[in-house]
């Protein structure tokens, strides 16, 4: 892991090998903004900024702490908890000599260090109205993540009306149709964001990404998902064969 500044900017950067975790850009005297993939303007910042997401008492879940960057978006009366895998990310994370997200968070936040899905079953059901997954950008894909029945666990841990949002931008694998296929599978509806940066509103290491949501019914989609026209349907996805806990294949997903 490290922690950079690139030369003639006011942006940290947690770098894990060649794969960016987080960002925040201090030009905001008060609150460092987020940078990278969790930008104002990103299909999540605008979720996150949204009147369904900042209504009181909201409880959010994160896998993948990286920077904290989620923390910014959290209102006074809500809650947010990170699942987090490694204990040297979130002493970085928190170390205010390098990023300030945990520290200022308007609401409660918590970390949970252990893998995440298995974190995640000692939940209780319907605890959260909104899950970020976000672990799958590096080069190696945590594949339990992402199975049937992870995404089964996750959906009972909706609470009624929630949605879960991934982070599926990858350099090597067709992720958004496995996760679209593994839905279909379970009868959940889907949407696919492909977001680039706009020039107009974007400050330097802003991030484009291509995001998938998933939730019980296109109404509820609809709720959470309403403010940014960037959603689009997932009908035209390829039909891949969705990864269960006994059989993953790459073969099918690579990007020759």
């Amino acid at each position: 892991y490290r922690v950079v500044q690139p030369a003639g900017t006011t942006r940290r950067e947690l770098i894990h090998g060649t794969t960016l975790q987080g960002a925040q850009n201090l030009v905001d005297t008060k609150r460092g903004r987020p940078s990278a993939y969790y930008h104002p303007h990103s299909p999540v910042g605008r979720i996150l900024s949204s009147e369904t997401a900042q209504a009181p008492e909201r409880h959010f879940g994160v896998i993948g702490l990286g920077v904290g960057s989620v923390s910014w978006y959290l209102g006074a009366e809500q809650s947010l908890r990170f699942f987090e895998i490694s204990s040297l990310v979130y002493d970085l994370a928190r170390n205010p000599r390098y990023f300030t997200f945990l520290q200022e968070a308007r609401g409660a936040v918590d970390v949970v260090l252990g893998d995440g899905r298995q974190s995640l079953t000692k939940e209780a059901n319907q605890s959260f109205d909104l899950l970020l997954a976000d672990a799958f950008s590096s080069d190696a894909v945590p594949v339990h993540l992402i199975t049937r029945e992870a995404i089964e666990l996750y959906m009972k841990k909706l609470a009624p009306g929630g949605v879960i949002v991934f982070t599926v931008s990858n350099r090597h694998l067709r992720l958004p149709e496995l996760l679209v296929a593994t839905g279909r599978s379970l009868g959940l509806a889907s949407r696919i964001c492909q977001a680039d940066v706009d020039p107009t509103t974007a400050q330097k290491g802003d991030l484009h990404g291509i995001w998938v949501a998933l939730a019980h019914s296109e109404e509820d989609l609809g709720t959470w998902l309403a403010t940014d026209d960037r959603w689009t349907s997932t009908e035209s996805l390829e039909a891949v064969k969705p990864w269960t806990d006994t059989h993953a294949s790459l073969v099918n997903i690579i990007k020759w």
